[in-house]
């Protein structure tokens, strides 16, 4: 058997006030900006200057934004939601040279970058170690191994064997 279902929608008289919200709502809607479209993307790539291979685990920071990144092992890095324009990219790795990169951002789309590092030649001051110690560093100060025959005769068994 088949039940056939006719639905009414209940009428709502709707006061000045519930009209005035309804139109303001419609309003700041429509006045909001579309989130996907305002904003750009950044994938990037470290790499050593001199030797072309991937520097891992390097601070990327888009300066002006607060926003920073460390790229994966490979030197890779992704930068989201980020707003159109040039933005300077600050790139900070221990034995390397601090370095400023320009990039440009579209709205809607992903900029790929390969930024360049060099290297920075650490130069350390020379290190003494001393150490003093009132005992013996090993509590055999004059070992003394005194082997008789029938001794040297069951060692000398075992380790042919």
């Amino acid at each position: 058997m088949v039940r056939h279902c006719t639905c009414r929608s209940a009428r709502v008289p709707l006061n000045p006030i519930s009209i005035r919200m309804i139109f303001l709502l419609l309003l700041l809607l429509g006045a909001a900006p579309v989130r996907g479209g305002e904003t750009g993307a950044l994938a990037g790539h470290v790499v050593d200057a001199e030797s072309g291979e991937a520097v891992g685990w390097t601070t990327v920071v888009v300066e002006g934004l607060e926003r920073a990144r460390i790229s994966d092992a490979e030197g890779y890095f992704f930068f989201a939601n980020l707003p159109p324009g040039t933005h300077l990219l600050q790139t900070l790795h221990v034995g390397y040279h601090d370095a400023r990169f320009e990039v440009e951002v579209a709205a809607g789309d992903t900029n790929h970058v390969d930024l360049a590092i060099g290297h920075h030649h650490l130069e350390l001051q020379s290190v003494l170690i001393e150490a003093r110690s009132g005992r013996p560093l090993s509590p055999l100060e004059a070992p003394e191994v005194v082997f008789s025959g029938s001794t040297l005769r069951q060692n000398l068994s075992r380790t042919i064997a």
